[in-house]
């Protein structure tokens, strides 16, 4: 969310800024070994020397490594060593900044270290450890080898072990974890020391597991379902392969796959492969499977039972050596000038942000913070939902699915460029003491710096990769308010928007632009398939029916783009000792009755216009955010939520609430 500055500083800046390009990459500090290569027609990502293993589930034997590892902090940060004292337990998953209180703002370097046996009937000729997520780099050892580093916070990645596992013995793994923000780290420094636009937790704070495959293993299972003629549906399904034998060879190898209902288990279709391609890379492999389902239940957030489990079964010399399956749904989703369409009807968006952000765990997802979440989108009738502004726990996808609860997936691709204006409000409007801003750093052009840039495409794939086969997941979200208001932004969106349509053609791609004023014309938004706009009038700057005009502005700029409101809102506190009697450092009164009506205000403007295919309001809970400071109601939250941090409701849930369960009974003519 953009907070904006005087508009006289802002325009003598913009006339200084917009002829200056990109500096030299700066380093993000490890995880760049990685590639994009192709096998037949599908896509894959080499990283770390091994093929990127999406989420399916196998018949591979696990080991979780969960549980108390030790910790230790590492201020300076300069060592490739960790320190040899002050090793401490550490719960994994976890973040550093609950589990230790006195590390709550601790940004910098940790080390974790962690001992462990695999046992005689661990067996497999190829090792994988995997983590879920590491906030926001790290590097990793594996008894003293050095195994492999990772860029990003929010997704899987894993490293081959095979060589550095010891199967009989003790092992010992250490991951130093580096919690800051660098110029092309995504999400990028706004200027030296900034925060970020949420909390910057830091530690490993999902699955980490070690897994063993056998020679010929399968590494990505990608299902496409397209609409054909008479209700009948084309399934189609991309099988790769590592292949670590000596000798590969296809003539031993069979492939063999199958749809089953996923209600009773029956077998619905049996798939066909093609003939068997090999890849760039040696050892990569692949088949693609195809077949015809007719009249199948369409996945919906009506109908979240409809769906189904694709089966692979792989034969090396007549045995089964490995099987893998992933659960899918039959549904198209479209958007086009006509509007947003999931299986040939109409979806017009009752919609919310969500940060994960709990009091508890912090960025860890426990599947009681899951379930009560859910159930609480679910009771304000949310049909849809964004990732404010990364991708979540896969888990909570997995409940998006069985629950019927659409999702726009956002890489943290938020804010590049722009750091120059948000350094303009911390400094001048809000009068903080900050760092420089390294203007040949954050100038509009950091938003194609070269490593920014392949950092966020590498983020975009692992994300595709590892959620492509949710049904929930409707469309993805390339970046949140970047800078997009000259003609040379366009290539990263290009870039992005290529990438995207090759890893998955069939889902729609979407990012959030930036309301700012109108003299600026924003240059991007014919690349999304659909308009989405965060706007903060009432709150930030105008009024709260303002909005109604600035749509129409857009609309006509965009004729041919649906447009969903991807953010607005209001502040609120319940304390009623902290409600403002007038505005401060250009935030509101906080008076939770106002934040309602706004929410309300709004909503009425989006329903009368037939180019508007829904809103969501940001955001569904407070969170904590370094940006507001001893100079908001509660230091260090974002009180937009329309519950608190506690998941308490505020007068705004109640009106969302009746909102959406009368858009549910009676949607606007156009989406009818």
């Amino acid at each position: 969310m953009f907070k904006p500055v005087r508009l006289t500083l802002f325009i003598c800046i913009v006339l200084v800024s917009v002829g200056l390009g990109a500096r030299q990459p700066v380093s993000s500090r490890g995880g760049n070994d990685w590639r994009i290569e192709q096998v037949g027609e599908a896509p894959y990502l080499i990283y770390n020397g091994m093929p990127y293993f999406g989420r399916f589930k196998t018949d591979n034997p696990r080991i979780l490594l969960h549980g108390l590892w030790e910790f230790v902090t590492d201020p300076e940060g300069k060592s490739g060593n960790p320190p040899s004292e002050g090793w401490e337990p550490m719960s994994v998953p976890g973040v550093w900044n609950y589990l230790r209180p006195e590390m709550l703002h601790y940004i910098g370097v940790g080390w974790y270290r962690h001992k462990f046996r695999v046992g005689r009937k661990f067996k497999g000729d190829i090792f994988r450890l995997m983590f879920g997520g590491v906030n926001m780099r790290c590097r990793a050892w594996l008894n003293g080898k050095f195994i492999g580093a990772h860029e990003g916070g929010y997704t899987a990645f894993s490293f081959d072990v095979t060589d550095a596992l010891k199967l009989d013995g003790e092992n010992t793994i250490v991951v130093r974890v580096d919690n800051r923000m660098t110029f092309s780290s995504v999400p990028p420094l706004n200027y030296e020391g900034s925060r970020m636009g949420w909390f910057e937790y830091g530690g490993i704070h999902r699955n980490v597991y070690l897994e063993a495959h056998p020679e010929v293993t399968v590494f990505k299972l990608a299902v496409r379902t397209l609409p054909e003629k008479n209700d009948s549906w084309k399934i189609k399904a991309d099988v790769l392969l590592w292949d670590k034998r000596e000798d590969p060879s296809y003539r031993q190898i069979e492939f063999k796959a199958k749809v089953l209902d996923k209600t009773s288990g029956s077998i619905i279709a049996t798939l066909k492969p093609s003939a068997p391609f090999k890849g760039e890379t040696s050892g990569v492999r692949g088949v693609s499977f195809s077949g015809v389902l007719i009249s199948p239940r369409l996945w919906s957030p009506d109908d979240p039972c409809a769906r189904y489990k694709l089966k692979v079964a792989l034969h090396n010399n007549g045995k089964i050596v490995e099987t893998a399956s992933t659960d899918f749904g039959v549904r198209h989703f479209e958007a086009g000038p006509k509007g947003l369409f999931l299986n040939g009807k109409p979806y017009y968006i009752r919609g919310i942000n969500r940060h994960v952000d709990d009091p508890v765990t912090g960025l860890v997802e426990t599947p009681d913070v899951l379930d009560r979440d859910i159930k609480l989108l679910k009771s304000m009738h949310v049909n849809h939902m964004r990732t404010a502004h990364y991708p979540g726990d896969p888990l909570f996808y997995d409940l998006t699915d069985i629950r019927g609860i659409g999702v726009t997936e956002e890489i943290p691709l938020y804010q590049a460029g722009v750091g120059w204006l948000i350094w303009l409000r911390d400094r001048v409007q809000r009068r903080q003491k900050i760092g420089k801003m390294h203007f040949g750093k954050v100038n509009p052009g950091q938003f194609r710096e070269p490593q920014l840039v392949r950092n966020a495409v590498l983020c975009l794939v692992e994300m595709i990769e590892r959620d492509r086969n949710h049904p929930s997941i409707l469309a993805w979200s390339v970046g949140n308010e970047n800078w997009t208001f000259t003609p040379n932004s366009r290539s990263t969106y290009q870039t992005l928007r290529k990438v995207s349509k090759r890893f998955d053609p069939d889902r729609p791609i979407t990012f959030a632009i930036l309301q700012l004023v109108e003299s600026l014309k924003e240059q991007t938004a014919d690349l999304a398939d659909f308009i989405s706009v965060n706007e903060y009038f009432g709150w930030y700057i105008g009024k709260t029916e303002d909005v109604e005009d600035y749509l129409k502005k857009l609309h006509r700029r965009y004729p041919d783009k649906p447009i969903v409101v991807s953010e607005f809102g209001a502040g609120a506190v319940m304390d009623v000792n902290k409600i403002r009697k007038e505005r401060k450092g250009g935030q509101g009164l906080f008076d939770p009755e106002y934040q309602a009506r706004l929410i309300a205000t709004q909503w009425a403007v989006f329903r009368r216009l037939d180019f508007v295919w829904g809103g969501m309001p940001w955001i569904f809970a407070d969170f904590r955010n370094a940006w507001f400071k001893e100079e908001h109601p509660i230091p260090y939250f974002n009180l937009k939520g329309v519950l608190t941090y506690k998941r308490e409701p505020k007068p705004a849930y109640y009106v969302l609430r009746n909102i959406y369960r009368d858009i549910e009974r009676n949607p606007p003519p156009w989406a009818r």
